[in-house]
């Protein structure tokens, strides 16, 4: 079907979560644009365990809370996120993500100003 694209369970993996050279332990995500996604927009899924990280969100980005429990914490203000819940949070935001116990996470960012590599191998069904 023109102007869409599927990418079908098992098509896909989920990769160790990176912040610059750092690999977080128990944390992996599946970003869209490492499948040849070209657009302005990446979305993806994110796991994470029992963790927690700092970062400037590079971009805006929404996200759907799926499962679990994540704190997100900037300056003095800390929200907690359930299943259910969705943040949309603006590029330049400085942040501690952290889930003391699991949480996972659809995404939406936009625009991307950081778009992967693709790695060798990947298959996607486009049509």
């Amino acid at each position: 079907m023109d102007g869409c694209r599927v990418f079908r369970k098992g098509s896909y993996e989920f990769n160790p979560f990176r912040l610059g050279e750092k690999t977080l332990e128990g944390t992996f995500e599946v970003t869209l644009s490492e499948y040849g996604s070209k657009e302005d927009l990446s979305c993806g899924i994110f796991r994470m365990k029992n963790n927690g990280f700092e970062l400037t969100y590079p971009n805006d980005e929404v996200m759907l809370i799926l499962e679990g429990e994540v704190e997100i914490a900037a300056g003095d203000d800390t929200l907690v996120l359930r299943a259910g819940d969705i943040i949309q949070v603006r590029e330049g935001l400085r942040a501690v993500v952290r889930t003391k116990s699991s949480v996972e996470i659809f995404f939406v960012g936009y625009p991307v100003k950081i778009v992967r590599q693709p790695r060798e191998k990947r298959s996607r069904d486009e049509h």
